[in-house]
């Protein structure tokens, strides 16, 4: 997937919290998925995985992601 810059700063944020809100089909998801694994890859931020919280406004779009997440 190629990300617009907006989606590129949010998966890159760093260990800020942040707000990923867009429409239908946008990719939200993947920019979600892309910043846990960052995350959670990224040694020098020193974040627990435990820790990270990521709210979703549908069962769906929380399904989507942990299945995203556990593909990995």
């Amino acid at each position: 997937m190629k990300y617009t810059d907006a989606q590129i700063k949010a998966i890159n944020q760093g260990r800020n919290p942040a707000i990923v809100s867009a429409g239908a089909g946008s990719g939200k998801t993947a920019v979600l998925t892309q910043r846990v694994v960052r995350l959670i890859c990224d040694k020098s931020e020193n974040i627990d995985p435990s820790k990270i919280v990521v709210v979703t406004f549908t069962v769906k779009a929380a399904d989507e992601l942990k299945a995203r997440l556990d593909a990995l």
